[in-house]
């Protein structure tokens, strides 16, 4: 069950982390969206919600914003708390209560970032008058000297790398160097940079789903100052399947190779029967040794949920690990293949005890 929880949480979170609007509090939907004039913003009922656009800042700009409430709603509203979504956006009120038709001031202090994106928070504000709160979104467009070509990309093969593109907007910007803020990718080789446009290749840490990761730039300004950039970006795997473990270490029986791993199909993704899947060993044969037999049993659970029995065979003259090693070739993994060859998922094999 513990494994099954990670599962979910890790591919929900590189959902969520993707997108860098915070998604509005199911709990409490729209039942009116107030519209704005300037930074001023009617309560029309409570509970309801307003979005207000405070312009764009630069990177390493603090923002310091005054928002006007104005109560429409026909009777007095006594405030009762404010609490924003983050510790990164500071509210005060200039008072607690005013009757219809009148506007307290909220001032908002958002920290400085170095997010080159659209950012959202999200204020919930309660009064004395409601249980339920008036939700104020706030939108901020944050801007700096460069960004992403594309700031989602679709990956078919895990173990392959993909290649980022970015734009160069501001003259006299040398890059040093880049890496993954949350760990999703890892950079191979340098940074290719012209004199407006930049690109790196990376290879994906994880092999199934999605994840939101920041692309961070470090480089030198015009000035010659160090200087940090972080970009939005989102890896979305196209493949449906994935295996728990992702790598599967095998334990030798005799002359065989056993080991068990659960298949995870994402649901309505695969398109095809569990029996229609085919399993392709890549093996590099060595000069001395013998391609080895794999074969593997499907096991349906439920419509997402499979086990897998794999059976790596060697030739039967050998009964020690040592021996068998010397004869056959061990696949490096099996990849799973639907019936038009399109690359589905990839179980990882390692021996038992193997780095």
């Amino acid at each position: 069950m513990q494994l099954w929880r990670k599962f979910y949480l890790y591919v929900g979170v590189g959902i969520i982390a993707a997108n860098t609007l915070v998604a509005e509090d199911p709990a409490h939907p729209t039942e009116s969206e107030s519209q704005t004039r300037g930074r001023t913003v009617t309560v029309a009922a409570v509970p309801s919600r307003a979005r207000i656009h405070l312009g764009s800042y630069r990177i390493g700009e603090t923002i310091k914003v005054n928002v006007q409430i104005k109560n429409g709603t026909g009777t007095s509203l006594t405030l009762r708390a404010i609490d924003p979504d983050c510790g990164c956006l500071a509210v005060v009120p200039d008072r607690r209560d005013f009757d219809q038709g009148e506007v307290i001031r909220l001032s908002l202090h958002l920290a400085s970032t170095n997010k080159i994106a659209n950012v959202r928070r999200s204020i919930r504000i309660l009064f004395q008058e409601s249980s339920e709160p008036f939700v104020l979104d706030v939108d901020v467009r944050v801007t700096g000297p460069m960004r992403l070509r594309e700031s989602t990309l679709h990956i078919d093969d895990p173990v392959s790398a993909f290649r980022v593109d970015g734009n160069l907007q501001e003259a006299g910007i040398r890059i040093a160097r880049i890496e993954s803020v949350r760990g999703s990718f890892v950079v191979n080789g340098a940074v290719q940079q012209t004199a407006n446009r930049f690109h790196f290749n990376a290879t994906p840490t994880f092999s199934f789903g999605d994840a939101g990761d920041l692309v961070r730039v470090h480089y030198h300004d015009l000035a010659d100052q160090q200087q940090i950039a972080d970009l939005p970006i989102a890896l979305r795997f196209t493949t449906p399947i994935r295996f728990l473990p992702s790598t599967l270490n095998v334990d030798q029986q005799g002359n065989h190779w056993i080991g068990q791993a659960r298949m995870i199909i994402v649901p309505g993704k695969l398109g095809v029967h569990v029996r229609q899947l085919r399993f392709v060993a890549d093996t590099e044969i060595a000069s001395g040794s013998s391609e080895s037999t794999v074969s593997v049993a499907v096991h349906s659970v439920s419509s997402v949920l499979s086990k897998i029995h794999v059976v790596i065979s060697g030739d039967g003259t050998g009964s020690t690990q040592a021996s068998l090693e010397k004869k056959i070739a061990f696949p490096k993994s099996l990849t799973v293949r639907g019936p038009d060859n399109r690359v589905l998922g990839i179980l990882y094999l390692a021996r038992h005890g193997d780095e």
